[in-house]
């Protein structure tokens, strides 16, 4: 091993060549190492702005999730107690209240628009999605928005099926 190293740290005088490296002595050269940590310097900057989000945005993102999860769990509900459920969504008080009558809170920050039923509409600020016992709705949309984010969950009337993704606005 000693001699080894000797033979790589030896002076090889000028015009003469180095003996053939054998696999143990295999490498990257530092122009290799050096082009790796570029590329991976590019690819950081790229993506590390994307990835940042203040806490408004994350409690954006949370309150679509919990407010989706809350109308699937009325829709099964609904289904195993074969009876009709409400969930009721007041737009000035920025709440939903469940079946259960539980409350969620939704981000007071945030923007919330409701797409509901005529049926399901009971005053000026609160409307409402009806669960029936064969898996169907009456339907709608409701947007979350803040910044530059919009959480929309939409609940399919046919299907009774609660669908949520978040996404970019452009032009804010």
């Amino acid at each position: 091993m000693i001699g080894q190293l000797r033979q790589l740290f030896a002076r090889v005088p000028l015009g003469a060549s180095r003996p053939r490296q054998t696999l143990e002595q295999s490498g990257f050269t530092l122009l290799e190492v050096l082009a790796v940590l570029a590329i991976l310097a590019i690819v950081g900057a790229v993506l590390i702005p994307s990835v940042r989000w203040s806490p408004d945005s994350l409690a954006l993102e949370t309150s679509g999730q919990e407010l989706a999860a809350a109308m699937r769990s009325a829709r099964a509900q609904a289904i195993a107690m074969n009876s009709e459920t409400l969930v009721k969504i007041n737009v000035e008080k920025r709440t939903a209240r469940m079946p259960n009558g539980r409350e969620l809170r939704m981000p007071t920050s945030a923007s919330l628009k409701v797409v509901a039923a005529r049926s399901e509409r009971f005053s000026g600020d609160t409307a409402g999605f009806r669960f029936f016992p064969d898996g169907t709705s009456t339907g709608g949309e409701i947007f979350l928005s803040l910044q530059k984010r919009q959480a929309r969950i939409a609940v399919n009337w046919i299907s009774g099926a609660t669908t949520y993704n978040i996404e970019t606005i452009e032009g804010r």
